[in-house]
């Protein structure tokens, strides 16, 4: 009997060692198997690892380089800018002027916002930014031209960053936002700016930017411009949008949401048409 349970453990032994487990592991130094029977690849165990950790080191070194390089070609760029501002008396007393500015928001296209930053620096203008890896990147740039970050976006964490605009209107501050952002379509207004004037009872004040010669971005759904060196660009703002009515039934709520987004869309063109009648005059007036 003895005899026989030492042969049946031998047995077992050995057809262990010919045995591979189906995820690529093998017992007792067997050659590995796929689950066709054939001779796997050996795995790269350390190479994957060294991979792993130069992908983690480029990406925080990048995180700490890129915002300093960028400021430092902005800079540039901003100081040989030559801003011209066009607002009705209202809008620039109230808003825009130097000085105790009242609460607002103010509302652009995505195309205009490398033009509008360098305006708008140094304001403590309230922005939301997304939490996604660029917008690590851009809340760092932002913070360095002493915006006022606001985390979230309208896919990922809207709520609570439309809380964090709404305290910091209603806390005295301005905000700023791409309506049409951050993923188009291309001037078409999203419902977020609606709500926000609806919960703070701040007006919407819609502001272009205009450049005499820019590079455009090419491929980019938002038709992004950066102005080039010594270029005059023109800061055009447009008369103050208010709240709609408070109403209570939701589909009432719903249209007057529509409307006020058409009637935005509808003033940043009339600004655009009525700029560019401007900037015609003034150069058949040069030619003459």
């Amino acid at each position: 009997m003895a005899e026989q349970f030492v042969n049946q453990a031998s047995q077992s032994q050995s057809f262990m060692s010919d045995t591979t487990l189906a995820d690529g592991y093998s017992f007792a130094g067997a050659k590995v198997l796929n689950p066709d029977g054939e001779l796997a690849a050996p795995r790269k165990r350390k190479k994957a690892k060294k991979n792993r950790f130069w992908r983690t080191f480029a990406k925080k070194n990048l995180q700490l380089l890129l915002p300093p390089i960028f400021l430092s070609i902005y800079f540039l760029l901003l100081k040989s800018w030559k801003f011209r501002l066009e607002a009705p008396a209202e809008v620039f007393n109230q808003y825009v002027k130097e000085g105790e500015r009242k609460p607002c928001i103010f509302s652009f296209w995505h195309s205009d916002d490398l033009a509008l930053l360098g305006f708008c620096s140094f304001r403590n203008l309230g922005i939301l930014i997304s939490h996604s890896n660029d917008g690590e990147l851009m809340t760092k740039v932002l913070r360095m031209l002493q915006f006022k970050v606001i985390r979230g976006s309208s896919s990922s964490g809207g709520t609570k960053g439309l809380m964090g605009m709404i305290m910091y209107i209603k806390e005295g501050g301005q905000v700023a936002v791409a309506v049409d952002g951050p993923r188009g379509p291309l001037h078409e207004v999203k419902p977020g700016v609606v709500e926000l004037t609806r919960r703070t009872q701040e007006p919407i004040i819609p502001v272009r930017a205009f450049a005499e010669d820019a590079w455009f971005i090419p491929k980019s759904w938002n038709k992004t411009f950066l102005p080039k060196p010594f270029t005059k660009i023109r800061i055009v703002f447009g008369d103050p949008i208010w709240a709609p009515s408070g109403a209570h039934d939701p589909s009432v709520r719903q249209q007057q949401s529509e409307a006020h987004r058409q009637l935005i869309k509808n003033r940043l063109q009339t600004i655009a048409d009525v700029s560019g009648r401007k900037s015609e005059s003034e150069n058949e007036a040069k030619v003459a």
